[in-house]
């Protein structure tokens, strides 16, 4: 990423505060590294310190230098010890030090990555209400004012390229701020959940779950059907069958509502049809035939159709996200990124595809050339036209109002060249 320092510059009230900015920005892999090392030695530590109370006295926890834990909301003078535990007597100092330099990370994380993005405040409109207001009836009108992508507003443009802050990976950082604070005060028990940063670490985890939940509305769509499929069946076993559920086991039918709580609970287990209940009073054969006739019923319409609807949208989300990434990585390999110009052109005209990307119209050159001239603007301010050539100011004018006119447009040097030779080639 490419850090655009003129907001940031202007507020830095010496080098020495910008160096530690940049030193944050440069190392910002050191962090997520950071952030998931200490959270895997804190519960490597948790898997080894934490033992069960034994005792039921206030001080009571066996042999050794054990020192007992309460938990949240428990009176530290309770002699109850079901919901106690047992450290050593240097587990407090251990989470408060590690749990202290977690939340440093996280901090130093979240920095990085305000500092090298652009972000946006506002939430999208995804409908524009004028349009309604004033009754337009156009076809391309009512496109624009639903479709973002299609309208001619410049501050539209750029707000899009801004990330939202409503994004995951915001939400996520904020978790992970939150965990780190709870983490300090309660134990350390809470770090357990930068465990999970090891998704955003890596590209392939991060794809599968971009895959799995591609058609979330879908998937949404599929909890109230499978509840009321549940719903159904509940109000069949309570009218039923309800005498021929075992309460030992956990097969509550007493009322409505503990038939349908029963019901959920066996219907997220995995069976092989039906829910596998005790069945107890079993004494005609009717009984049997009823249990047959429920579990097959309920097989084909939760575990069939239900399920198999929700694999299927999995797997469609990861089938479309393929296709993008593949369509990606061909207009990556076979366009160029700065004039546009395709593989096959080039080399219908003699130009060697690899020598124009890597030599002609290299875009980290580009990007090279934006950075040169941020930095150029810090150090020289109002006085940036006399110390850089005419036409690297011109290129710095309108980078700053966003203009790209000055980017080639489907065409090149070695291209001109190639044109002309042709033309001279066809006149001869």
């Amino acid at each position: 990423a490419v850090v655009s320092t003129q907001s940031t510059g202007q507020n830095l009230n010496s080098e020495s505060v910008y160096k530690v900015f940049k030193g944050v920005v440069d190392n910002d892999w050191v962090w997520d590294w950071f952030v998931l090392i200490l959270a895997v030695i804190i519960q490597l530590w948790l898997l080894i310190d934490l033992r069960d109370y034994e005792g039921r006295g206030v001080n009571d926890c066996g042999s050794g230098n054990l020192t007992k834990l309460y938990y949240i909301g428990e009176s530290p003078g309770g002699d109850d010890g079901t919901q106690q535990v047992c450290v050593t007597e240097h587990y407090h100092k251990f989470y408060i030090i590690m749990g202290a330099l977690q939340l440093l990370a996280v901090v130093l994380l979240i920095l990085s990555y305000l500092l090298t993005n652009f972000h946006r405040f506002d939430i999208k409109r995804t409908i524009d209400w004028s349009y309604y207001l004033k009754g337009c009836n156009s076809s391309q009108s009512r496109k624009a004012s639903r479709n973002p992508a299609i309208s001619n507003n410049k501050d539209d443009e750029l707000r899009r390229m801004r990330i939202s802050v409503l994004s995951w990976y915001h939400g996520w950082l904020l978790v992970m701020l939150v965990a780190s604070a709870f983490g300090v005060v309660y134990w350390g028990f809470f770090f357990c959940i930068h465990l999970m940063h090891i998704t955003a670490m890596f590209d392939i985890l991060t794809r599968v779950l971009k895959g799995a939940t591609a058609n979330l509305k879908q998937l949404l769509v599929i909890i109230p059907f499978s509840l009321s499929i549940i719903y159904v069946y509940s109000i069949i076993y309570f009218y039923f069958t309800r005498s021929m559920f075992n309460n030992s086991k956990g097969e509550w039918c007493g009322s409505l509502f503990e038939c349908f709580t029963t019901v959920t609970r066996y219907s997220l287990r995995n069976s092989n049809g039906g829910h596998n209940y005790s069945w107890t009073n079993r004494q005609t054969l009717s009984d049997i035939q009823l249990r047959i006739l429920i579990d097959a019923t309920f097989w084909v319409f939760y575990s069939i159709i239900g399920l198999k609807v929700v694999t299927a949208i999995i797997l469609d989300g990861f089938t479309s996200m393929k296709k993008e990434r593949e369509s990606a990585l061909h207009d990556m390999t076979t366009v160029c990124t700065v004039c546009g110009l395709t593989k096959d052109k080039l080399n219908a005209q003699g130009i060697d595809w690899n020598d124009h990307t890597d030599e002609e119209h290299n875009i980290w050159s580009y990007i090279h050339l934006f950075y040169y001239l941020e930095k150029m603007e810090r150090k020289y301010r109002k006085n940036l036209k006399k110390n850089i050539s005419a036409i690297k100011f011109e290129v710095y004018r309108k980078y700053k109002k966003h203009d790209i006119s000055f980017f080639p447009d489907s065409s090149s040097i070695s291209w001109s060249r190639a044109k002309k030779i042709m033309e001279q080639i066809n006149k001869f």
